[in-house]
């Protein structure tokens, strides 16, 4: 078990996004939304270099512009591009409806890959309490193979941020709270169907 030292009121807003194949999106991307909106001040956007997010993020900067520009794409950013040649551009965000909130001590995770923390936060919507989200439906949502993804799930499982448990003959998988601390000032307990109900995800 890790010891607990929470960032506790801490977090960082990540949208309840389905569909993202859908929507021109990788799995990755929901990395780098969170990754780029962790330097976000509420009022006035945010200006992290592209080797910042990369660094936060654990990618490469050619990784970074890429998703970048799907993510703007969608609308759920928009960038006011710098005219000067070594400034960072200015990111600002659209406002979110019934958003997830990760714990900043998400980032420091130094255990899993990138991708791994890609799948992982793509894979809340399954682990939340309530969710009737199969494997199945994830594969879907992200355009990967169902084998893809149980592939990566059985790696978290493995690493102990994700718990199976055998309730009535029926398998149980929820988030594992000794890695991160998901339940300070979180909302994963609302009732998926009314999230998914309330949720707007604006696209351009």
């Amino acid at each position: 078990m890790f010891e607990k030292k929470w960032d506790k009121g801490q977090y960082v807003l990540l949208p309840f996004v389905s569909n993202l194949n859908g929507q021109g999106l990788h799995y990755n991307d929901m990395l780098i939304y969170l990754s780029l909106r962790s330097f976000n001040n509420r009022q006035k956007g945010c200006f992290p270099s592209q080797q910042a997010i990369a660094k936060k993020a654990g990618v490469s900067k050619y990784y970074i512009i890429d998703s970048i520009a799907r993510l703007e794409r969608t609308g759920v950013i928009w960038v006011k591009r710098s005219e000067k040649k070594h400034k960072p551009n200015h990111y600002f965000f659209e406002e979110l409806v019934c958003p997830l909130k990760v714990p900043i001590a998400f980032f420091k995770i130094t255990d899993l890959t990138a991708h791994e923390k890609g799948m992982l936060l793509c894979l809340l919507r399954l682990l939340i309490p309530g969710s009737r989200s199969t494997i199945k439906d994830i594969s879907k949502d992200l355009g990967l193979t169902a084998q893809q993804i149980y592939k990566q799930y059985q790696g978290l499982l493995d690493k102990g941020y994700i718990k199976e448990e055998l309730i009535k003959k029926r398998k149980k998988r929820t988030l594992d709270y000794d890695k991160v601390d998901w339940t300070y000032g979180n909302n994963l307990s609302e009732n998926v169907a009314e999230r998914q109900a309330k949720l707007t995800l604006k696209v351009g």
